[in-house]
């Protein structure tokens, strides 16, 4: 499934090389200025808030500023509809509101103007409570207030409607790898420990790297915040041939979360065939089932074979994982 998707969107790739200049292979730099990463652990007095930006903009204008605590700190901010050039920086961002594209030439002759998007960042707290202080600067404004002004459902409208705060809940990064990590699935014990599995999926060789992007040779993606890494030009049907380059496989894994702490992964399962799906369920004495499909008895191309549902349980105090189950 994911070769196929993989396979699909090169072809596409491909294709729109064919009728774009030729150039170098190395196409886009990563942005000069990418969101600041995500805290690994959730401390004590973690929030998020989100705040949008231009809300009422009729022209382009520039939202850039910093937030200031009068306790606690800044662990990260991300960007919210980010566009080339925006980016973060310590307690501040760079950000500027832009016209939507227009469609098509005809638009453009007319003299007409696309609409305008807003923007924003969602900042993530450390250290806070509901009595702190908080000051975003921008260079359209300034806005002050407590934490205690923005509980959860509520929002705070600022400087006549043009920027608007909601708490968000605070996160924290589980994986940071190039690896393409998904299918989560967790459980809670009755001690209140969080038991968390999810697939992780490593590609072949040529597909290494950021996420790609179709994009013509010499051409930036539409978001900085997405590299495209490197385009393989196509003119002859063997260009075509890298497509078949085996893929990493795939691992299973399995974390705790306690305290807001994130443990080292356990390896449930590893293959270079395929897994899907896994769920999870935490039994009486403690120990943890964890659920998934193997795809068994393929070929070298990952076809044939059959599915098969298939279960590995846990012990937490010893890390001992037992032998899979056929189900």
């Amino acid at each position: 499934m994911r070769r196929f998707a993989i396979l699909a969107a090169t072809v596409f790739m491909g294709m729109v090389a064919l009728s774009a200049r030729a150039a170098d292979q190395e196409l886009v730099k990563r942005p000069t200025l990418p969101p600041a990463p995500l805290p690994q652990e959730l401390s004590d007095g973690s929030i998020g808030l989100r705040v949008i930006m231009g809300i009422k903009d009729t022209e382009p204008t520039d939202w850039s500023g910093d937030v200031t605590l009068s306790a606690g700190k800044v662990t990260a901010i991300r960007g919210w509809r980010w566009t080339a050039g925006d980016g973060a920086r310590d307690n501040g961002w760079t950000l500027h509101t832009r016209r939507q594209p227009l469609q098509n030439a005809a638009q453009a002759a007319k003299g007409k103007k696309g609409p305008m998007n807003d923007g924003g960042v969602v900042l993530m707290f450390s250290g806070v409570n509901e009595e702190t202080k908080a000051e975003i600067k921008t260079a359209a404004g300034v806005v002050n207030f407590t934490l205690a002004d923005i509980p959860y459902g509520k929002r705070l409208m600022e400087l006549n409607g043009a920027m608007e705060i909601e708490r968000v809940p605070a996160i924290a990064a589980i994986a940071r790898t190039n690896a393409d990590e998904d299918y989560p699935a967790a459980a809670t014990a009755a001690d209140g420990t969080v038991y968390l599995t999810y697939l992780s999926f490593t590609r072949g060789k040529d597909f290494q790297g950021h996420r790609e992007r179709v994009t013509a040779f010499g051409a930036a993606p539409l978001s900085p915040a997405i590299a495209p890494g490197r385009l393989h030009k196509i003119e002859k049907p063997e260009d075509f041939d890298y497509l078949r380059e085996p893929a990493g496989g795939e691992k299973l894994y399995l974390r705790t979360i306690k305290d807001g702490k994130i443990s080292q992964p356990v390896i449930i399962a590893e293959t270079k065939s395929e897994l899907y799906r896994p769920a999870i369920a935490v039994e009486g004495s403690g120990k943890v089932w964890v659920f998934y499909s193997e795809h068994l008895n393929t070929d070298a191309d990952l076809d044939g074979g059959d599915w098969e549902l298939m279960a590995r349980r846990f012990d937490p105090p010893t890390g001992k994982v037992e032998d899979a189950i056929n189900l």
